[in-house]
């Protein structure tokens, strides 16, 4: 017996009743009046724990129902995530290629450049 509690069975623990406490060992009346007492102090705090028990578990759900609303915007912020990683990519991608674009016409407006001197000097020669 633990407590005022006797095994049950698989590990369980089974509430004795003051009567079979009583019967199994002689108890003076204020020995039984203390162990009402305790008994019924008990039980109060086991309906109080239960009660809380039972508001913790209204509030858990109702923050459950708050994350699960809360998926769909989830997702969607994912999807943004990987669309502004993919645009910044392809921003990346753009100005390398504006860069090597750049490149190639002050490259070729230097080669138009000396051609045309090329022109001028022999159309002054002619």
């Amino acid at each position: 017996m633990v407590n005022g509690y006797r095994s049950g069975g698989k590990g369980a623990f089974v509430r004795q009743s003051a009567i079979a406490k009583s019967a199994s060992a002689p108890h003076s009346a204020a020995a039984m009046s203390e162990d009402r007492d305790s008994t019924g102090d008990m039980e109060a705090a086991a309906r109080r724990l239960e009660e809380a028990v039972g508001r913790l578990e209204v509030r858990l759900d109702g923050l459950f129902e708050r994350l699960d609303s809360c998926l769909p915007y989830e997702r969607e912020a994912e999807a943004l995530r990987l669309d502004r990683t993919r645009l910044a990519n392809d921003l990346d991608a753009a100005r390398f290629r504006e860069r090597e674009l750049q490149k190639l016409a002050d490259e070729a407006s230097e080669a138009l450049g000396a051609a045309i001197a090329e022109v001028r000097e022999a159309l002054g020669k002619v």
